[in-house]
């Protein structure tokens, strides 16, 4: 595993969350475009991202964005063909102990029902349920 700390991590971590996710290439493109930004600013980032790596390839990701005393977990993926084998809680974990690291005392999450044995047996409880909707748009010709 790696904190992603430049362009060649981040764009490992982007191919773990396109992948994990099952998004259009163009959702984890703007991910990574936007922490791009930060890291060509040169100056303190509000996040600490993470890419595990096998055999060269990214198959894991998280991100944790920090304000005040919060560190909020997102992009947890796993791609398909390495889910079930502890990758998204050892992920999870690192996010975690970064965030304890730099001062935080409470860690959130958005969980999918596939994450949530995952979060539960890292000691994250529910607090409410987001329901979400999508518009789907006809395809531009």
């Amino acid at each position: 595993m790696r904190e992603v700390d430049g362009a060649e991590t981040l764009n490992l971590c982007r191919h773990a969350v396109d992948r994990g996710f099952g998004w259009p290439s163009y959702g984890a493109k703007d991910i990574a475009d936007n922490l791009n930004y930060f890291f060509e600013r040169g100056r303190g980032r509000p996040f600490t991202a993470f890419v595990a790596i096998v055999d060269k390839e990214p198959v894991s990701s998280s991100l944790v964005f920090f304000e005040d005393d919060i560190g909020g977990i997102y992009f947890v993926s796993t791609v398909p063909e390495f889910r079930r084998r502890g990758f998204g809680s050892v992920i999870t974990a690192a996010a975690l102990m970064e965030a304890r690291r730099r001062g935080c005392k409470t860690a959130i999450l958005h969980a999918t029902e596939m994450g949530y044995p995952i979060y539960r047996r890292l000691g994250f409880e529910e607090v409410c349920v987001v329901e979400m909707r999508l518009r789907l748009v006809p395809a531009m010709l």
